[in-house]
């Protein structure tokens, strides 16, 4: 291992670790591959506090006072969440799986991405899973005419919120690697996504996905030159006409498959589920505004039951990001939760100033957040391997606004 201690304070762990935190990454969120990912980034974390405590450089695994305060905040209150929780068990044992892997998660990404080619690293491993996720989607659709989403995608929504967040680190690597072989690459993988994500009966995907695009055009048109502004402008449009096409025909599709099943529910808006879930959610959380019902969703599934007294299977949570925290862990929760939002924000948002490298990196991460927000508004899947990819991205995107991170091509 290199010895730094009397060079620049840099923190260079061993070449194998940016290796094996692609490979967690390439691997999240495929079905079946728990345990390889908990080797994998529990591997890492030991080779980051070896290289820290031989180098002692300590202070690099401790993110900006602001996000330092914030983990530990959330940290302190989930944690003595269970002693108020109403399952205390179930509360207990989601600590592992839900608080300390992802803080381990954005801990190793924040202290080993140091430099660009690290981002690009991650973002082909990210381009790479969605590549072979859409190819065993479509063999399976050639194959056997139907896509079976819990064989490698683990389900539909947990799919299309992970598409969600990993898409705009494709249109990074088209930025970062401007040729044609390398961007029509990028174009198929992003193409063959969206006929997957099409398959997802999700049309909340859609205008989240204009909402992106056009977000993105307006913040890289700050500065550029007329011609690259018209581009963006008519990618904004573009994208806002196709999502409003795919949406009604979404809609469509939906109205024709109950048809099909003969379905007693309708795709109409006033017959959506979430308009008697959010309801429900908000007069549970009134009953306990402040402390809530303790941190883990097991312990909070809306109780909303069947005529054969089963769990309604659209009730396990509440639908909606900020409304889930808010029932685990009250009114403080989701300030804190809130506050780590707004404290990233703004961090990207700085970044914006801070040379073309900075600077694209925000603006990712800005379009990431959107999406992040925009998805899990009407859905929440924030939880196990998307819980894992937020809380990685979140590490990779403070790290690049470190004062010290190579902001050079």
């Amino acid at each position: 291992m290199r010895d730094l201690s009397a060079g620049p304070a840099r923190f260079v762990p061993p070449a194998i670790v940016p290796a094996l935190l692609a490979a967690w990454l390439f691997a999240l969120p495929i079905r079946g591959t728990v345990a390889i990912r908990n080797v994998l980034l529990w591997s890492v974390v030991g080779l980051v506090l070896v290289h820290a405590w031989r180098t002692r450089r300590w202070a690099r695994l401790v993110p900006p006072r602001p996000l330092a305060a914030i983990m530990l905040a959330w940290a302190a209150w989930c944690v003595a969440s269970v002693a108020w929780s109403v399952v205390p068990g179930a509360s207990l044992s989601e600590l592992r799986p839900e608080l300390a892997t992802p803080i381990a998660a954005f801990l190793v990404f924040y202290a080993v991405t140091d430099r660009p080619t690290h981002v690009d690293l991650w973002s082909a491993s990210l381009a790479a899973t969605l590549a072979l996720l859409a190819a065993l989607a479509i063999a399976q659709q050639a194959g056997t005419g139907a896509w079976d989403p819990r064989r490698w995608h683990v389900d539909v929504g947990y799919y299309s919120t992970f598409v969600m967040l990993a898409l705009p680190w494709l249109g990074w690597l088209a930025w970062r690697y401007p040729s044609g072989p390398s961007r029509a690459a990028l174009g198929a993988v992003a193409l063959a996504t969206g006929v997957v994500t099409w398959w997802t009966d999700n049309r909340v995907v859609w205008p989240a996905f204009a909402l992106m695009v056009v977000l993105a055009a307006v913040l890289a048109s700050r500065g550029a030159s007329a011609r690259q502004r018209a581009a963006w402008t008519v990618a904004a449009v573009v994208a806002l006409a196709g999502a409003a096409l795919v949406f009604v025909a979404a809609q469509h599709e939906r109205a024709e498959m109950l048809k099909r099943v003969d379905a007693p529910v309708t795709p109409d808006f006033a017959t959506d589920p979430r308009l008697t879930i959010w309801p429900q959610a908000i007069e549970r959380w009134t009953a306990h505004p402040l402390l809530g019902y303790g941190f883990g969703r097991p312990a909070l599934a809306m109780p909303e039951a069947s005529r054969d007294g089963l769990q309604d299977p659209r009730y396990w949570h509440a639908h909606n990001v900020f409304l889930d925290v808010a029932l685990e862990l009250g009114a403080v929760g989701l300030a804190i939760f809130a506050a780590g939002l707004a404290v990233l924000s703004r961090l990207l948002v700085g970044g914006l100033q801070r040379g073309p490298i900075r600077r694209g990196i925000a603006i990712v991460g800005l379009v990431t957040l959107a999406g992040f927000v925009a998805k899990n508004f009407t859905d929440d899947f924030v939880v196990r391997h998307v819980a894992l990819l937020c809380a990685a991205l979140a590490g990779v995107l403070a790290a690049a606004m470190r004062e010290d991170f190579a902001a050079t091509p």
